[in-house]
């Protein structure tokens, strides 16, 4: 009898033991889980403290690799370079990227994803102030189609539309044919010079004829090839009267007709403008955090 009320004193104490364990394990299980909803509550409600754009982003100014580099030819002019800089911002609830910090500090940036393919101009006209279809297209209905806050966050602004010649190996001699003609817009186009400029890699890629001689080098360090496609530029051809510089799926320029009525030769496009030097913003400029705009 001894044994038979030992052994069931044993059998409660060790119900008793487990009913402990598994309570404890409950009870640690269901607290982690309320501090992990916690924490992640918290972080979730984190308020950044909006800064500047310029002065933001200056702050991680490089020389070398993925990043934003002083323009050498422009004077307090800024321009992001490599495979893929930390220069996403978030613009009419889109993901877009900056191009440059301008030496006016406004800053200008390009659509991440192409919007459509379509004719540079109806007219086969290179002529970006004649006005070019795209350009007429660009300032009105896809302006239009914009939220009215982002419509205040643009500015107008001058806007370098010079042709440019074929196989050109000196940047500085380009950049002078850009700036022949200027225009004054909200929405453009990036330029040929933009393009090459984009790439960190400036010895093999740094003018037309390099960047067609090592392309496929080049596509490797040029976040704005990653683009991809064939897309327009608003850059004409200094000795034609109707072609006009796109960048094709190799990352080369091409000279293309300007597609009237003919779709074979439509070209995706990448819209591009200016956002107030006034602007806030918060996050880090990459892909997963990119710039937010707190105006």
């Amino acid at each position: 009898m001894r044994k038979i009320k030992r052994r069931k004193e044993k059998n409660k104490m060790r119900i008793i033991v487990i009913s402990l364990f598994l309570f404890l394990i409950i009870m640690t299980s269901g607290y982690a889980a309320f501090n992990t909803n916690i924490s992640l509550h918290a972080k979730g409600n984190i308020k950044c403290n909006p800064q500047n754009i310029e002065e933001k982003i200056k702050k991680d100014i490089t020389t070398e690799g993925d990043g934003l580099y002083k323009d050498e030819y422009t004077e307090g002019r800024y321009i992001y370079r490599g495979a893929n800089p930390d220069n996403y911002i978030k613009f009419n609830s889109e993901l877009w990227r900056i191009i440059s910090l301008e030496n006016d500090g406004v800053i200008k940036i390009i659509k991440s994803n192409a919007i459509n393919d379509m004719a540079w101009d109806e007219q086969n006209s290179n002529d970006w102030l004649k006005p070019a279809t795209i350009n007429i297209y660009l300032n009105e209905s896809y302006y239009e189609s914009l939220s009215e806050e982002s419509q205040n966050l643009i500015i107008t602004h001058n806007w370098e539309v010079g042709m440019v010649s074929s196989d050109n190996d000196n940047m500085q001699l380009e950049l002078q044919e850009e700036e022949k003609k200027t225009w004054n817009g909200k929405i453009g186009l990036i330029s040929h010079s933009e393009y090459l400029r984009a790439n960190s890699n400036i010895k093999l890629c740094g003018t037309d004829k390099k960047n067609d001689e090592n392309h496929i080098t080049c596509n490797q360090t040029n976040w704005l090839y990653s683009l991809g496609l064939y897309w327009w530029t608003i850059s004409g051809r200094i000795d034609s009267n109707f072609l006009v510089w796109d960048v094709n799926g190799g990352g080369t320029f091409s000279d293309a007709f300007p597609a009237a009525g003919n779709e074979n030769h439509y070209r995706y496009v990448f819209p591009v403008l200016h956002l107030s030097k006034d602007i806030k913003i918060c996050g880090e400029g990459t892909h997963d955090n990119p710039y937010i705009i707190k105006n």
